[in-house]
């Protein structure tokens, strides 16, 4: 079946910090999915599938009732008229009334994405035409604080239209930096792994989550949104943007009116070395 599947993942290392949940996200109305099975029926109401032309390329999380969160590379055009979003669907060759189709208003761009692979700043907003409205196959995921670091051995999912491969583990940037450098024999001079990303390491290099959709952690009670799936290396860990990186410019972002035309123009995507998760 094509249900959307999720994953655990384990997180190692990380320094435990407080934070800071927004009220009426991250609640889930029916049974959250089992490890390693199908996740259906409003399993992951936040889960948001973004085509282009009519063709799935991405995922994405909803974040408020008008807003949805996904990858800058997923978006080599910001023209608003090539995008069309579907919400409230847990099998894409199973329609249901609990389906939403929505069209884009507006797709931000981060300032600091430059259009190159493994670029910094690879996260995008997308503003829906029209509000949602909340149901138990739609609703939103909760931001983290600006910078929190995630608690020991918090459980965290992945979630996508692709298969399930059992475990896998957050690893240190530290160890991730070291892995990539290993595998470039020395033709690499800078980190690769950037302070604004999170590696998240996949048992026989399996393919995870959709590109563009969301790393969630349950933080106080509630589903909280930890990452948004970047790009990879095949035989390297996966490398997600660390959505706290980001959460002031998402909330200016939604607040303010003067976005500016700056994203207007088409983005040539620059495939390198790095490249991004492609959607199975």
């Amino acid at each position: 079946q094509n249900c959307i599947h999720t994953k655990v993942l384990y997180l190692k290392n990380t320094p435990t910090k407080s934070a800071y949940l927004e009220n009426n996200c991250g609640q889930l109305k029916t049974n959250s999915a089992h490890r390693g099975q199908p996740a259906c029926n409003g399993s992951w109401p936040w889960q948001v599938h973004i085509f282009r032309g009519g063709y799935p390329i991405c995922g994405g999380a909803l974040i408020t009732d008008e807003w949805v969160l996904s990858a800058a590379h997923c978006f080599r055009s910001t023209a608003t008229y090539y995008y069309t979003l579907i919400l409230g669907v847990h099998e894409l060759s199973n329609h249901t009334n609990a389906m939403v189709e929505s069209n884009v208003q507006k797709i931000i761009l981060h300032p600091d994405y430059d259009g190159k692979a493994a670029s910094s700043g690879d996260i995008a907003l997308l503003k829906l035409l029209t509000p949602v409205k909340f149901t138990d196959y739609i609703f939103p995921i909760c931001l983290p604080n600006p910078s929190i670091q995630l608690p020991q051995k918090t459980d965290c999912w992945v979630s996508g239209w692709v298969d399930t491969q059992g475990g896998v583990s957050l690893i240190s940037r530290g160890t991730c930096n070291n892995l990539y450098k290993a595998d470039a024999h020395g033709t690499l001079d800078k980190d690769p792994i950037k302070p604004d990303e999170i590696c998240a390491e996949y048992p026989e290099n399996g393919k995870d989550a959709d590109s563009g959709g969301p790393l969630i952690c349950k933080l106080n009670g509630s589903w909280t949104q930890g990452g948004i799936m970047s790009w990879e290396t095949p035989k390297l860990p996966a490398v997600y943007t660390s959505v706290s990186s980001y959460t002031k410019w998402i909330h200016e972002m939604m607040t303010s009116k003067n976005w500016g035309d700056a994203n207007d123009a088409p983005i040539a995507i620059v495939f390198l070395m790095f490249l991004p998760v492609a959607l199975l």
